[in-house]
C-alpha cells in the first residue's frame, strides 16, 4: 500500500467508560487536543472502565462506583449518612475534600524505572475522566522496511553464486500520553458524580495509579516493538547473515538467486514461507499488515479484556464546599508479555 494511501489509526485509550470501537467517531480524535491532525480511519478505545466482573471484590458501600477487589484498603468514601470512613469503618476527617481545587498545578509524572518507555509523557487527554491515556500508531509513520538487493557472482569452476547486499532499515518510536499524578487539588472536570450531581467534581489520581496508567501504555508500545521486532528486524538480520555468509551457487544464475532465498527464508523460520514471494522479487521487505495486526492485537487482548480497565471510585464529599472526588484506583496490571499477545501465530 502506497503511503499516501495509509490512513492514521489512532491506538488504545485506557479509559473509564466502556466504549465500542464500532461506536468511536472522528469526533472522538478530534477531541484530542494536541494530537495527531491527519483524521484517523480507526480511533479505538482501550475503554474497559466500570467493568462488568470486576466488582465482585470491592467493598460493597452503598456510595462506592463498585470496587475491584482490595483497591479500598487505603482510601476514605462516603457513607449514607455523610460521614467519611476508611476500609474498617473507622470515622475519619474530611479535609480533603475542603482543598479540591486549590493549590499548584498538578505535578509531572515521572517515567517508572528501568525498561519503562521514555515516550510515554504527562499529558490530560481531552476526554479525561473517560479516558485516561492513549497510544499512538500510524501506518504512515512506519520507518523503511529492510531491502533486499542481490548481487551474483561466478566461482573458479564457472559455478553461479548469488548473495545478499547488507541492508540496514529504521526503528519506529511509538509515542504516547498518562495523566499525571494529582492527590492534592485534584483534576477539574465536567462530569458529575452520580451520588452527588450537584456537586462540582474532582478527580483524584495517586502515584500508584499515575504509573500503572503509564505501565499500561507501555504495554501497548512495547506489543508495537513486538511486531517490529519478529517481523523487520527479523528479516534485515537474515538478509544480512546471509550476506556474512559464502555465496549460496547454482548452475545458473536463476538457481544461484533460488538458493540465495531459500538460505534467507531459512532463517526466518514460519516467518520464511509468508515473505518468500517479497523476497524473490527483492526490494523493500515492507509488512505493514502485520504491524496492522500487532496493534489490533495489542488492542483486543489488553483492552479488549479489560485489563487496562480503572473504573472510577467515590472517594470523598463534603456538604459545606459542594465538592466530590472521585480516585482512580491503585489497580495492579496484568503482566501478559508482549509475545504472548504478538507474534507469527497472531499477526500473519
Amino acid at each position: 500500500m502506497a503511503k499516501a494511501q495509509r490512513q492514521q489509526r489512532q491506538v488504545e485509550q485506557e479509559s473509564a467508560t466502556k466504549q465500542p470501537a464500532t461506536e468511536v467517531s472522528e469526533s472522538n480524535s478530534d477531541a484530542a487536543g494536541a494530537l495527531p491532525s491527519a483524521a484517523p480511519e480507526h480511533s479505538l478505545l482501550s475503554a474497559v472502565p466500570g467493568g462488568e466482573g470486576l466488582h465482585a471484590g470491592g467493598c460493597g458501600c452503598a456510595n462506592c462506583l463498585g470496587g475491584v477487589g482490595g483497591v479500598h484498603a487505603s482510601f476514605t468514601h462516603v457513607n449514607a449518612d455523610g460521614t467519611v470512613t476508611n476500609q474498617v469503618g473507622e470515622q475519619v476527617a474530611d479535609d480533603a475534600a475542603h482543598e479540591l481545587g486549590t493549590g499548584e498545578s498538578p505535578p509531572s509524572f515521572e517515567a517508572p524505572g528501568a525498561g519503562s518507555a521514555e515516550a510515554v509523557s504527562v499529558g490530560r487527554h481531552q476526554g479525561f475522566p473517560a479516558i485516561y491515556g492513549q497510544t499512538y500508531y500510524s501506518e504512515a509513520a512506519l520507518p523503511s522496511f529492510p531491502r533486499l538487493s542481490f548481487e551474483f557472482g561466478r566461482t573458479l569452476t564457472l559455478d553461479h553464486t548469488c548473495t545478499s547486499k547488507p541492508t540496514t532499515w529504521g526503528e519506529p518510536s511509538f509515542s504516547a500520553i498518562a495523566i499525571g499524578e494529582n492527590m492534592g487539588e485534584g483534576y477539574s472536570v465536567t462530569t458529575s458524580q452520580k451520588d452527588y450531581p450537584s456537586y462540582q467534581h474532582f478527580v483524584l489520581v495517586s502515584g500508584g495509579a499515575a504509573t500503572n496508567i503509564a505501565m499500561a501504555e507501555e504495554q501497548h508500545i512495547q506489543d508495537l516493538n513486538e511486531g517490529w521486532n519478529i517481523t523487520a528486524n527479523q528479516i534485515g538480520d537474515a538478509i544480512n547473515a546471509v550476506a556474512a555468509g559464502d555465496a549460496p551457487e547454482g548452475d545458473t544464475m536463476g538457481e544461484a538467486k533460488t538458493a540465495c532465498v531459500d538460505a534467507i527464508a531459512g532463517q526466518l523460520g514460519g516467518l520464511g514461507s509468508q515473505v518468500r514471494d517479497k523476497l524473490i522479487s527483492g526490494g523493500e521487505i515492507a509488512l505493514p499488515g502485520a504491524m496492522n495486526q500487532a496493534f489490533t492485537q495489542s488492542k483486543s487482548q489488553r483492552d479488549g479484556k479489560g485489563t487496562h480497565s480503572f473504573p472510577l471510585e467515590l472517594y470523598t464529599a463534603h456538604a459545606d464546599t459542594q465538592k466530590v472526588a472521585s480516585i482512580v484506583p491503585d489497580k495492579a496490571l496484568d503482566q501478559t508479555p508482549s509475545s504472548a499477545i504478538v507474534n507469527h501465530g497472531t499477526i500473519l
